[in-house]
């Protein structure tokens, strides 16, 4: 929130920033992305004003900001896009009470400090990310100053947070420790937890390091739970997006109309496929008489 009371959500980005170019003027990229406005629903309170964006970062110290300011009208389109029309029965879908919401805590990782406490950047060009946490740019070596944060992203069990950190600022080591404390503290199985990342790398990665700790747990400390998480890893839901949604469709296969086995192309099998869809289309239309002298 800034000192006029305006609350900014920024959603970090490491990508392609060209196909968010028009977000300012077309706030749904005509009704293909609702992710912003989903952002400004969950902050806004009706008393601030509310911006919400996109912070594009590169290795190149480029720093690139698109996003809109949330006005009455976005919530009323984003609500036509979200919620369910009502099903040909006239069956309305209910919505949720208010024991089902969800309060959700902003916890702020400083994006000028790594997990070892040196800063990420002195460059005349980088901003001072240091002022935006209001840390000054001061570093401690032994501490990160913002350690209370990372402290509740890792053992505030109790609450549902909302991290906002950047890239290399430990939020891999974060969500390792609240896993494993969510099972060797709090009690929870594997089975209840899902823990999702974008890459099939970082998800390896987060497989990995979790079943080190556990498997470290389980010997030295003769952690029952922790041994019974290890064992049941390799069925838990620590994966992808796409790898997350097979496994609901795997569970759940005849209430989409899906077979009982299918399996998610990899890049190659896709560009064969689609080579010899495309084939079978170009041929067809050569086939046709009506298409074939055009």
């Amino acid at each position: 929130m800034t000192d006029g009371g305006r609350r900014i959500v920024t959603d970090y980005k490491t990508g392609n920033k060209d196909k968010f170019a028009k977000v300012a003027e077309d706030h749904f990229l005509t009704n293909r992305s609702v992710q912003l406005a989903v952002y400004g629903l969950a902050v806004r309170d009706g008393k601030h004003p509310v911006t919400v964006e996109y912070w594009f970062v590169t290795e190149r110290g480029e720093f690139k900001r698109l996003g809109y300011d949330f006005t009455l009208a976005t919530p009323r389109h984003c609500k036509r896009l979200c919620i369910p029309t009502p099903k040909p029965s006239g069956e309305v879908t209910s919505r949720p009470t208010q024991a089902q919401i969800v309060n959700v805590t902003t916890v702020r990782i400083c994006s000028c400090v790594r997990p070892t406490g040196t800063s990420c950047g002195t460059e005349s060009s980088m901003p001072d990310i240091g002022s935006l946490c209001g840390l000054g740019g001061a570093v401690s070596e032994s501490s990160p100053p913002d350690q209370a944060a990372r402290t509740s992203a890792m053992e505030d069990l109790g609450s549902t947070l909302f991290v906002e950190a950047g890239a290399g600022t430990g939020k891999t080591t974060m969500l390792v420790n609240r896993v494993v404390n969510l099972v060797t503290i709090k009690g929870a199985h594997m089975d209840q937890i899902a823990a999702i990342t974008f890459t099939e790398a970082a998800a390896a990665e987060l497989r990995d390091r979790l079943a080190k700790e556990f498997e470290k747990m389980a010997l030295e400390e003769q952690n029952e739970r922790a041994e019974a998480a290890r064992l049941a890893l390799d069925a838990a839901a620590v994966t992808t997006l796409h790898g997350f949604a097979r496994k609901i469709l795997a569970d759940h296969p005849f209430s989409v109309g899906l077979p009982p086995l299918f399996d998610v192309a990899d890049e190659s099998s896709d560009r064969v496929a689609f080579d010899e869809r495309w084939g079978e289309f170009v041929h067809s239309l050569l086939e046709d008489p009506h298409t074939s002298k055009w």
